[in-house]
């Protein structure tokens, strides 16, 4: 049993009762879903324990890691080694948040490394939606997303053309004017037009639309 287990197995025994994970208040009955912790006033997350596969309550940041994890999936050997070496580095078990930050980083090393792009470009996507979610900076990670889609495009040695499509129906007045834009992929890299920085919807849903001419 490695040490991951060791400080999970010791903490589940001293303690089976639900807790919030804020401030540590009995909760009883458990809540089965998304409710306001009466003690502290923040949010529970009931999410399914991505190895055990019970029930767990959890902060916001944690839940939308087990999302993300669900989209991206894993293998619980995967799992398993990336908590057991934060558990060593931290000396304390790690945050599934942690985890799961860790098994997309090492899944991007591998991307990069590949020169698998369209991988990258969804893992730094999947990064960038989670800080997005508990109110972190974004846009690097959202940038780069958008850079290893145009890698790939590169790396395809075509002659295509890109052009901007803004949300249909959910862009903001920013997004709105570059939409229809044309550009060779070299100038899409050089310039980084799209996503936008300062979006009015914050999270910039603009993509690049292959022309073939």
């Amino acid at each position: 049993m490695g040490l991951f287990d060791k400080i999970k197995n010791a903490q589940h025994k001293a303690d089976t009762s639900a807790k919030c994970p804020h401030c540590d208040a009995v909760l009883d009955p458990a809540p089965q879903r998304k409710k306001k912790c009466l003690s502290c006033g923040k949010d529970i997350y009931v999410r399914t324990d991505p190895l055990k596969r019970e029930k767990i309550l959890v902060n916001q940041s944690d839940a939308l890691s087990i999302d993300a994890i669900r989209t991206i999936g894993f293998t619980e050997k995967e799992y398993r080694a990336v908590a057991e070496g934060l558990a060593h580095k931290f000396k304390e078990a790690p945050s599934i948040g942690d985890i799961v930050w860790g098994i997309i980083n090492e899944r991007l090393l591998d991307s990069l490394k590949s020169g698998n792009w369209q991988q990258a470009k969804m893992l730094y996507w999947e990064q960038a939606r989670l800080l997005y979610g508990i109110g972190m900076d974004f846009f690097r990670l959202l940038q780069e997303s958008t850079k290893c889609e145009l890698h790939h495009y590169q790396s395809m040695d075509t002659n295509y053309k890109l052009e901007i499509s803004a949300a249909a129906g959910s862009s903001c007045s920013k997004c709105h004017l570059l939409n229809g834009k044309i550009l060779t992929i070299t100038e899409a890299l050089e310039t980084m037009p799209i996503p936008v920085k300062d979006c009015e919807m914050r999270f910039c849903r603009c993509v690049y639309l292959p022309v073939v001419e």
